[in-house]
């Protein structure tokens, strides 16, 4: 079983405190394996573009990225992810965060890699992901 890793960049218009809340609610929501969880973050107009396995692209907005884990997670027994950043710096009130998600799915024929990045503004208490471009493969086990 190959292990899933997302390395990804964010831009960020947030105070430090903001992405270290994000990025402890990442976690919390992995470690309870709630995949709806983490994805209540992106707006609902965000789109996530999902590379097939035969190079065509599909693009989805959050509610049918919603419909499509729904429909595919329960398949596996869990589903993990952790976000571990590496380096993050300020520049005004941009911030630039390096981490590095690792995922993977309990089943012996599927893991997955993705490569990542965001636009996140605050909207009072909450994060609000406005623009968000995912790059999704499968590699499948023997």
């Amino acid at each position: 079983m190959k292990i899933l890793w997302i390395l990804g960049v964010l831009l960020l218009t947030l105070s430090p405190t903001a992405i270290q809340d994000f990025i402890r609610q990442n976690e919390a929501a992995a470690n309870a394996r709630d995949v709806a969880a983490m994805v209540r973050f992106f707006a609902p107009t965000a789109t996530i573009t999902l590379a097939q396995p035969d190079g065509n692209p599909v693009t989805l907005n959050v509610p049918q990225y919603q419909a499509l884990l729904q429909r595919v997670m329960p398949q596996y027994r869990s589903y993990r992810n952790r976000m571990v950043v590496s380096a993050w710096h300020q520049t005004g009130d941009r911030i630039q965060v390096n981490g590095t998600t690792y995922e993977a799915i309990d089943s012996p024929r599927l893991n997955a890699a993705a490569n990542w990045e965001a636009e996140v503004q605050q909207n009072g208490d909450r994060l609000q992901f406005t623009r968000v471009r995912a790059y999704f493969s499968q590699a499948f086990g023997s």
